[in-house]
């Protein structure tokens, strides 16, 4: 009751596969296109969308609840991607090598030895998942998410070059920079990245830091350069 589609072809005709099946599992991640986060939010969501059929009449239907990625680097993501990882989004690091033979030889040797254990462990988490209303998950598995997700913020990674003094910005001598300066400097820095600009990334990068209005002027406040350290 499985599937096989790529997170960058979740759209069209391709979503028609995904039809009555529960898990979507993918071991060889397409990592060479970007990633539409508001296809990641489809899938945390749990809400009926309609798939295009060919030939036929279109569906309103859920999509598996349960996606599993394998890659051996991790994908670009697209736009408006700041903060809808974190929560959507588990990210495991593999970083030993087992062979297909010793895995298949290990996962028979638990299931012989341990199955009454493994069948009271998974009731005693179905306990715990009734009890606390929903899933826990360790903290580094969405630290990791958060990772993957500032790697490809452009905001971050713009404040980053700032910090690094790859992008140059003179804050005044109360260490304040107006508003305009800002935007141009980012504006520019992205003209140079060939990034796409939007207003919410503009709107995340002035929310970040107190602001005050002198003459009709907005100055950013708290703003960090390599000439802060």
């Amino acid at each position: 009751n499985t599937c096989m589609v790529d997170p960058t072809n979740m759209h069209g005709f391709n979503m028609e596969n995904m039809l009555g099946k529960s898990v979507n599992i993918l071991t060889d991640l397409n990592t060479s296109r970007v990633i539409d986060v508001d296809t990641v939010k489809l899938i945390e969501d749990r809400h009926p969308i309609q798939v295009q059929r060919k030939y036929r009449t279109n569906a309103q239907a859920f999509i598996p609840a349960v996606h599993i990625f394998a890659t051996n680097s991790m994908p670009r993501l697209g736009d408006e991607s700041s903060g809808a990882l974190e929560r959507r989004v588990r990210v495991f690091h593999c970083n030993k090598t087992i062979t297909q033979k010793t895995i298949l030889d290990y996962h028979l040797g638990i299931l012989a030895r341990e199955q009454r254990e493994i069948i009271s462990w998974a009731f005693r988490g179905i306990q715990r998942v009734a009890e606390n209303g929903g899933y826990s998950y360790p903290e580094h598995l969405a630290a990791n998410a958060r990772a993957w997700e500032q790697r490809d913020d452009r905001v971050e990674q713009f404040l980053k070059s700032v910090i690094d003094g790859e992008t140059n910005l003179t804050l005044s001598d109360t260490g304040e920079i107006p508003r305009t300066l800002l935007r141009d400097t980012y504006l520019k820095w992205s003209d140079t990245m060939k990034c796409k600009v939007s207003n919410s990334d503009l709107n995340r990068l002035y929310d970040r830091y107190p602001q005050r209005k002198v003459q009709g002027t907005r100055y950013i406040k708290g703003f960090i350069t390599k000439e802060s350290f």
